[in-house]
């Protein structure tokens, strides 16, 4: 699958960009995502888990970036408070809790999709391009809130990982370099995952679109939380990260909810009749990027026994970037899945632990289309 992503530092926020007269209140009672199997597309871990450099420019994720859970989700009940307010700073009343997610296989979840709160404006936005990635060494952890855009609706998951020192990236697999901006990841089916390392006690997500938290299981292993609707939404709406605390210290940090970039070239969505001729560079623009990197993903499930999936990340100020030939050859042809998203990341340092906080959102195309579904490669 393909996939565009960018990085984002913010330093912090004000109430100043709340609506006058309060947010309105939004639907709590979508119903809960169905997550299936670990690891369905790349960018955030799909193993719980810790973000590597992988392409030298930004952290690719650890097994994938979609990464649907194995707790399945209850529907949830409640619907949006209505605004109240006046003068921007307040907002509506929280809907009841949207989603519960039972507990699954390898975590315990928790998941709380409430309706509405305060729309926050960040002040700013400072662009890491993975130079704010944690060492290789020392304690680690990553946090990814990841909001997935396709033609059905929206899809928000939350998932963790600690370890005593930075997990290897898509433990089992293979990976490869193509060029300067793109690695291609093979791994077989059924590959293992990184061991659980030290949690930091309930963790929690928050924007103008609700909250969702993720708590690990006795192992320390955080399974991923998931609701059916975005968790921010507004360019610059605040996403606030907080962890309760365990072995890893409590953490608290707010930067800006990564907004979607506008994919310009190729013009076809996915969905849409997009071919790809896997002979010819692939250049790929876009507007809107103007922090982090645009992560460009093309996934080949069709290879025995194994998948195979080209990641490439590019400067998201740069507006452009080429997929080189050699990285889609590694592609068989015929239909695969292809997405677009963008990343931002902050770096917090609970005692004696670098941890990486990363937003990422799924890329549109022409007419706001989710740029996230089916290409044909030739």
């Amino acid at each position: 699958m393909i996939l565009f992503a960018a990085l984002s530092f913010a330093a912090g926020c004000s109430a100043s960009g709340a609506p006058k007269g309060g947010a309105a209140g939004a639907s709590g009672g979508a119903a809960g995502a169905s997550p299936g199997t670990a690891g369905a597309s790349a960018g955030a871990p799909g193993t719980a888990g810790a973000s590597a450099g992988a392409s030298g420019q930004s952290g690719s994720g650890v097994g994938g970036a979609s990464v649907a859970g194995s707790g399945g989700m209850s529907t949830g009940a409640g619907s949006g408070g209505a605004s109240a307010g006046s003068g921007g700073a307040s907002a509506g009343s929280s809907g009841a809790a949207g989603v519960v997610g039972a507990s699954g296989g390898t975590g315990g979840v928790v998941v709380t999709g409430t309706g509405g709160g305060t729309f926050v404006m960040c002040d700013d936005h400072a662009d890491f391009n993975g130079r704010g990635l944690c060492a290789p060494t020392g304690k680690f952890g990553a946090v990814v809130a990841k909001q997935t855009l396709t033609a059905g609706g929206v899809v928000t998951t939350l998932t963790a990982s600690f370890a005593a020192a930075k997990p290897t990236t898509d433990p089992g697999c293979t990976q490869e370099s193509v060029g300067t901006a793109c690695v291609a990841v093979t791994c077989p089916s059924g590959a293992p995952k990184n061991p659980a390392g030290p949690e930091a006690g309930a963790i929690t997500a928050k924007s103008n679109g609700g909250s969702i938290v993720t708590k690990a299981d006795a192992t320390g292993a955080y399974d991923v939380a998931g609701f059916a609707s975005a968790l921010w939404s507004q360019p610059k709406a605040a996403l606030t990260f907080s962890a309760a605390g365990g072995g890893v210290p409590t953490f608290g940090e707010t930067f800006c909810g990564p907004p979607s970039a506008t994919i310009t070239k190729p013009a076809m969505a996915p969905g849409a009749g997009l071919t790809i001729d896997r002979a010819s560079d692939l250049a790929v623009q876009w507007s809107g990027g103007t922090v982090g990197d645009v992560e460009f993903v093309a996934r080949d499930d069709g290879q025995a026994g194994s998948g195979v999936e080209v990641r490439c990340f590019f400067t998201g100020s740069a507006g452009q970037g080429t997929v080189p030939k050699a990285a889609l050859a590694k592609l068989g042809a015929g239909a695969h899945t292809v997405a677009s998203f963008i990343w931002v990341r902050k770096i917090s340092l609970p005692q004696g632990t670098c941890v990486e906080l990363t937003g990422v959102n799924t890329n549109v195309g022409a007419g706001n289309a989710p740029w996230n579904g089916g290409a044909t490669f030739q």
